[in-house]
Parts: C-alpha cells; structure tokens; sequence
C-alpha cells in the first residue's frame, strides 16, 4: 500500500517520554507494517531510547539530513525555531508541521487561566496572552526571568508566524483544527488524521472479578490530575481495587499522597510496559484530564479493550468519550460528582459491559486502520 515511500519524523525525543513519543512509536511501526520506509531524527535520548528507535528503519542527526531522499517529512516536537525555518527551506512541500497540543498558540501551552484554571477561549494576542504566561510561580522559569520574557514575548510571536507557513498541518483532533483555525492557520492546510487504534479481535469479556479494577495509566507528570484521581478513590464507598500504569518525575509525590489518604492497601504502582495487560485486567478506567485536553490516547485505547471511562468533558477527547455511551465525563473540580459517576459502575456489572461494547465499536469507527492509512497517503500525494 505504501511501498517504496519514505518518511521521515523529526522530533525532540527518542525514549518514551510521553504522549508524543508513544504516537509516534505507533505510527512508525504501523506505517512500516503497510509497505512504507520510516525514519527518524531526534535531538535528544530518553529512558527506553533503544526500544523506541527499533520502530524506524534507519536514525539520522537533525543536522545531517538527505535532502532528497524522503516523500515525507513529519515535523513533531521541535523547540528551535531555527530548525523549524531550515526544515521547511530543505523540504518545502514535503514539510508537514503536527501538532498535538496548545503549544503554538498559548505561551502557557495549557489554554488554561492563572489562578483559576478555567479554560481559556480567547484568541491569541502578543500582550494579553504574554502578561497571562508570565503570571507563573518563579520556579517554572527554566533559565530566569529575562530568558522567560523573551520566551513569551517576542520568541513566540514569531514562532507562531514561522508554523503558519507550513504548506501542510496535521492535528489528531478537530478540537486541534478548530483552535488552529481561530489562530489564524489556513484552512485548507489543514489536516485531521486521527491516530490508528488497534483494538481485540473481539470485544473483551470480563468476568465479575471482586473487587472491581480502577485503572489510571499515563506519564506520571504532574500536569495529569493525579491528585484529582486520588481524591476521587478516597470518596469512594465500594470496594475497589486501583493501578497506577506510568513513570515520570511525579511518581513520588504521587507515593507520597497514596500513603497521606490511606490508600497504600489500595492503590499499586506499576512501569508501563505492556500496557494490554492492563487493558484486559482492568474494570473501569478513570483518567482525569485537563479540560482543554487536545486528545487522548490513553482514553481511545482503553475504550479500544472494553474499558468504561470516567474523564472530563474536554472536546479533545470527542471521538473516544461520548458522555453516558461509553463512560461518564465529569469537570475535575468537581470530585464528588467525578466519584459519583465511578461508584455507578462499580456496583453495576452490566452497565461497565454495555459501556464498554460501545467504546469498542466507538473506537472502530473512528479509529480504524482503513481511515488512518487513507489519510496518509493523501498526504502523500497516494491517489485511492
């Protein structure tokens, strides 16, 4: 289907240090199960960097790249401008910018307020939108306050500019390409090509195993609402059973917390390895995100094994949660309700079953192999 092209990805890490490498991971290796020749190039190694790399034909040095050897060229987490310019001055039309989440257009990267953490609708304007990323606790300031200024100030304007100009963009989400339409990003550049989910050759029966398994799984980075997902099982009257699947700096803070609320009998901790096992041994799955999450691959592939999930009602996650079909959506700042929601599956066998034959058909519709290599190849000028 794809044989003899060649595509290349560039981003920032190698390792799977989050969302972005997990996709990319995925998608490598399935285009390369579809006859395609798929590369990579990253700046910098993470743990598990040897793992990841097997999904790529070949590692190239940002700096040291063919200049007419890809059909392709995949631009993901990049932080230099500069490279940005280079990558779409060496390849041109083949230069397709992805973006998977608030960072062009929000100094804050979150679409969220100071203070509040309400979400943000605003368009973004150069001195509204810096003095908001300011109002940040020092700490956050990687480098001081003078780097942080022209972080946020005169770097990102013309940041925003130079990802305008790719002739291609592709989001993971339309909530993605409705925000990079209000932010001045051309419509007909524009892409949506949801993410390939793999789901079981058939729905996934779960016996009524007691008690009931609650699943987060995750990077362990303090930006997950960790702590909304421990408060939520300390409200909790059934009984239950709760995995915590991830790795990440916010580990032990998260140890630390489980011990505080009495959950340590409760609550394990497990690396992310083979995340199916979890999948298959799991109950209910209960991943709060933040409100203007952009998408989730977490919540596609537990709603892809069978799982209920109880998440928040961000429009990022549109195409894998659908309130009261396949889970419930709750605002994280609402813990009682969130928890309200999840003691309604425990105690309901029957419902967690339905709940979750309509993710697993959710998820085929709108996540299929047939949809995503169809888009791709558009991409790559393959006609049907």
């Amino acid at each position: 289907m794809l044989q003899g092209k060649k595509i290349l990805f560039v981003s920032q890490n190698a390792g799977f240090s989050g969302r972005v490498e997990r996709y990319l991971y995925q998608t490598a290796n399935t285009l390369r199960k579809h006859g395609a020749k798929v590369y990579g190039a990253f700046f910098t190694k993470f743990p598990g960097a040897q793992l990841f790399q097997t999904a790529f034909d070949g590692i190239y040095a940002p700096d040291n790249l063919p200049e007419d050897e890809f059909d392709l060229a995949c631009i993901h987490k990049v932080s230099s401008l500069d490279y940005h310019i280079r990558f779409q001055k060496q390849f041109n039309e083949r230069a397709t910018l992805f973006v998977h989440d608030h960072e062009y257009y929000c100094p804050r990267f979150t679409k969220s307020l100071p203070i509040t953490n309400k979400g943000c609708d605003r368009k973004y304007k150069s001195q509204t939108c810096s003095i908001c990323a300011m109002m940040q606790p020092p700490f956050t300031w990687k480098h001081g306050l003078v780097a942080e200024i022209n972080e946020k100030i005169t770097f990102f304007q013309d940041r925003l500019d130079v990802m305008r100009r790719y002739q291609h963009t592709v989001v993971l989400s339309r909530f993605l390409r409705d925000n990079l339409l209000f932010n001045g990003f051309a419509p007909n550049r524009l892409n949506v090509i949801f993410p390939y989910v793999s789901t079981p050759e058939k729905m996934p029966v779960r016996e009524n195993t007691s008690p009931p398994m609650i699943l987060f799984i995750s990077q362990l980075d303090g930006g997950k609402n960790l702590e909304a997902f421990l408060k939520v099982l300390s409200r909790l009257h059934h009984s239950f059973q709760a995995t915590i699947v991830g790795d990440g700096q916010y580990k032990s803070i998260l140890e630390k917390s489980v011990n505080k609320m009495n959950l340590e009998d409760k609550v394990r901790f497990h690396a992310l390895s083979q995340p199916e096992d979890y999948y298959l041994h799991a109950d209910i799955a209960l991943i709060p995100l933040s409100p203007l999450e952009p998408y989730s691959l977490e919540v596609a592939e537990c709603a892809a094994w069978g799982l209920p999930v109880v998440s928040s009602p961000s429009r990022g996650l549109a195409e894998a949660l659908q309130n009261g079909i396949n889970g419930f959506t709750e605002s994280n700042h609402d813990i009682n309700a969130m928890a309200t929601s999840v003691e309604k599956l425990l105690g309901a066998p029957e419902l967690r079953q339905e709940m979750g034959a309509n993710g697993y058909k959710l998820i085929q519709e709108n996540f299929s192999l047939d949809q995503f290599l169809r888009k791709f190849k558009k991409l790559l000028g393959i006609k049907n």
